[in-house]
């Protein structure tokens, strides 16, 4: 008596992976349950996915690059006060040009200030949500029918992008403004660096 043919057993010929049989196995049985609803709804959900994790890694970019750009202000004006007023008694500068070397520091501490502001304002957007796991049990638990979660998964999914989106556009213009208040704050910081020396020589 011949033993039932397995596609799991030695019956695969040498050589070939039994990947195929199971993949076509697979897609039967997916047919016969969901059909051509379900691959759609499922392609839709992946989509849906991409986009969403697609918009996290945007909002990741903006955020670092703002980080970047206030970094370089802090640590440049830090270089600048250095420069600035280091060994500042021992030169022969005069109270007018003191003076006015002070004023040109608080106006460049000022920008950085602002550049500051501008990235509490960009990190303020940083908080994203997602699909919260106990909604989806509960779209589980009271679940009327086949794609019922699904469905439920995909319209939440489609609001997250929606929502993130919007927050990157904003994103990007508070970017845009925290750009222009960085390059101002290095030009100050330069103008005061180009002064200390000047009273020095």
């Amino acid at each position: 008596m011949e033993a039932p043919m397995d596609s799991e057993s030695g019956d695969t010929p040498p050589g070939e992976s039994t990947a195929p049989l199971r993949l076509a196995e697979a897609n039967e049985v997916h047919e016969a349950s969901g059909g051509p609803y379900s691959s759609e709804l499922v392609q839709m959900i992946n989509a849906l996915r991409a986009r969403v994790d697609e918009e996290y890694r945007i909002m990741e970019r903006l955020d670092a690059k703002a980080r970047q750009a206030f970094t370089l202000v802090a640590a440049f004006f830090a270089v600048v006060q250095a420069v600035a007023f280091g060994g500042f008694a021992e030169t022969g500068v005069t109270t007018a040009e003191g003076v006015v070397l002070a004023v040109l520091a608080i106006i460049a501490g000022v920008s950085v200030g602002v550049v500051g502001h501008c990235l509490r304002k960009e990190e303020a957007l940083q908080e994203e949500r997602d699909l919260d796991p106990d909604k989806i049990l509960g779209w589980w638990r009271e679940a009327t029918g086949e794609n019922y979660v699904s469905h439920r998964v995909a319209v939440g999914l489609a609001e997250i992008a929606k929502v993130r989106y919007a927050n990157n556009e904003t994103r990007a213009a508070l970017y845009k403004q925290l750009d222009s208040a960085a390059r101002l704050s290095l030009i100050l910081s330069l103008v005061e660096l180009i002064w200390a020396i000047v009273i020095r020589i």
